[in-house]
């Protein structure tokens, strides 16, 4: 009642100097003391309530309460009004098939890869001469388009040769293509049904693990089905596991495996793979 009773005294008062300001000539439009404070006690902070009102010429009240700041494009990031975060840019990397100009960086990928790093070392110059001369013949020779493709990953930025793979026609009999290609037509003189067949995957060393090969092998598995063949084969190395875990990560299943005695006649033991392609 006492609450009651201030709270009504209060009204009276505030009724009076009303009366008394408007007969001044003054418009105050603020509310009432009680008013207020039920406004300034049920409106949160940051949404406009008297706290955040501006002093100035402007009566108290009449200002409405402030809008939360549109956001701003600055053309600079995607998030308004931030500037860019920091990132990592590869190198980019270009697939496309082989010229004629791209066998002296084939020898030297493949040399770097698999010879014995000794240009004056008989073994390491013969590789190097068949490598040229294989690819060379592949490439530049009068083939037709649907029995083999060379592919070839650049860096852009060094232009500098990092990638190699090969797609060509080959007999389903499980052996590996010959390091020179065979004229078509005595191909087709196998007793074998033809099928695609991927060999020559390289990469370089400081480019692995880029997801550079998967690009490889996808880029021959269209272009087999662009031959209009729904499978291809290939082999892998036994003592290489990251070579086999990519195939079969990408849908090869085992043909058949060589026995492990076959490492000490050929030096290598393989597994041969195939995919069904969709």
């Amino acid at each position: 009642r006492i609450g009651a009773t201030h709270a009504a005294g209060a009204m009276a008062m505030w009724r009076r100097v009303t009366l008394l300001a408007a007969m001044a000539g003054v418009l105050v439009s603020s509310p009432s003391p009680t008013e207020a404070f039920l406004q300034q006690a049920t409106t949160p902070l940051g949404c406009g309530g008297q706290g955040h009102q501006r002093r100035g010429p402007s009566l108290i009240g009449t200002r409405e309460p402030r809008r939360a700041r549109e956001p701003r494009w600055t053309g600079r990031s995607s998030s308004y009004g931030l500037a860019p975060r920091r990132s990592v840019v590869l190198s980019m990397v270009k697939l496309r098939r082989a010229t004629a100009e791209d066998v002296p960086g084939i020898v030297a990928l493949a040399a770097s890869t698999f010879g014995a790093g000794d240009p004056e070392n008989i073994e390491d110059r013969l590789f190097r001469w068949s490598v040229d001369k294989g690819f060379s013949a592949r490439i530049s020779g009068d083939w037709d388009d649907r029995d083999h493709c060379v592919f070839v990953a650049t860096n852009d930025s060094e232009n500098e040769l990092v990638g190699l793979i090969e797609v060509s026609m080959q007999p389903q009999s499980g052996q590996t293509a010959p390091p020179f290609p065979v004229p078509a037509f005595l191909k087709r003189l196998s007793v074998r049904p033809l099928f695609p067949y991927i060999s020559n995957l390289v990469i370089a060393d400081k480019e692995r693990r880029k997801g550079y090969a998967k690009r490889l092998v996808r880029a021959c598995e269209q272009q087999a089905r662009g031959w209009g063949y729904d499978r291809c084969y290939l082999h892998v190395d036994l003592d290489y596991p990251p070579a086999a875990a990519l195939y079969e990560g990408m849908g090869y299943g085992v043909v058949r495996e060589d026995p492990s005695w076959m490492k000490t006649v050929n030096g290598v033991a393989l597994r041969y793979m195939s995919k069904a392609l969709k």
